[in-house]
């Protein structure tokens, strides 16, 4: 394949056809099949479409066929953790053989970062986050990941200056607005929460999280027909995710539409959901 071609395919991926993308990687793979960079692309494309088992494999294979690829290394770590998360020492193993074979990639200290960081341990998330920077200062994601460390760590008013920097740099990253969206709404401001959520939402439609969390700005913002439509497109993204069941089966009741807010709740309860908010809300 051509490198326009395969410029075409990660086209399809960053406008969130993701549907299409998985499908132009896979005929890249069944074409080259030691197509590794297509391999890692069609790995990272299931993991965006919730599908880890399936990006574990694909992953492994983009690992071996380019034993010096790290972000083979970062997209298998990457699912591995995402595919069961007692698999943590295998993950970071992985991430640490990619972190071997190229120190230099942003990809790779991302990915150790992100496992440390999901870990608990923050400090060498941190390092690792960067050491991308190290690589390359404007990478967005270290950028991000270096935020969210920061309000993990309670420094909130230093990551609002550092992420408001980052929006104004990376206008287009949905990361970065989700990032300031959500920092706004750790301050109660939620007037000013709003616009870069929605900013976040128009730029990356597939988030659940970034969709559950403008339902939540929308409600205290008073735009309950909003909020309902923006919690029930983060049900369908993070299915996985019972806490947004329950506030989108409450909204549902406040718009008169109780059989079906009951039942959205019930599905939450049912699921494992054990919070009083799921009997209260019901």
């Amino acid at each position: 394949a051509s490198g326009s071609d395969h410029a075409a395919r990660r086209l399809l991926l960053a406008s969130g056809k993701r549907d299409e993308a998985a499908a132009a990687f896979r005929k890249a793979t069944e074409l080259d099949p030691k197509f590794a960079a297509a391999q890692v692309g069609l790995a990272q494309t299931l993991l965006d479409q919730n599908k880890p088992a399936e990006a574990v494999a694909v992953a492994r294979k983009a690992s071996e066929t380019d034993k010096g690829s790290a972000e083979a290394f970062a997209v298998l770590s990457t699912a591995l953790f995402a595919e069961n998360k007692g698999k943590w020492a295998e993950a970071i193993e992985q991430a640490q053989q990619g972190a071997f074979v190229n120190p230099r990639s942003t990809a790779i200290q991302i990915a150790v970062g992100r496992l440390f960081e999901a870990n608990g341990n923050l400090e060498q998330a941190m390092v690792a986050y960067r050491r991308a920077l190290e690589v390359d200062l404007a990478c967005v994601p270290a950028r991000v990941a270096l935020v969210r460390a920061q309000i993990q760590r309670g420094e909130t008013d230093a990551a609002l200056v550092e992420v408001r920097k980052l929006v104004a740099d990376a206008p287009q990253s949905a990361d970065a607005h989700l990032q300031l969206g959500k920092l706004l709404v750790r301050k109660k401001d939620y007037a000013n929460a709003l616009p870069p959520l929605e900013q976040a939402a128009a730029l990356d439609a597939s988030n659940g999280e970034t969709q559950g969390l403008l339902g939540a700005v929308y409600q205290f913002n008073k735009k309950t027909e909003k909020a309902v439509a923006a919690y029930k497109r983060a049900v369908e993204l993070a299915p996985n995710v019972l806490e947004y069941k329950v506030y989108y089966g409450l909204l549902l009741g406040l718009t008169d539409d109780y059989d079906a807010g009951v039942a959205e709740i019930q599905k939450a309860i049912q699921g494992g959901y054990k919070e009083a908010a799921a009997w209260m809300n019901l």
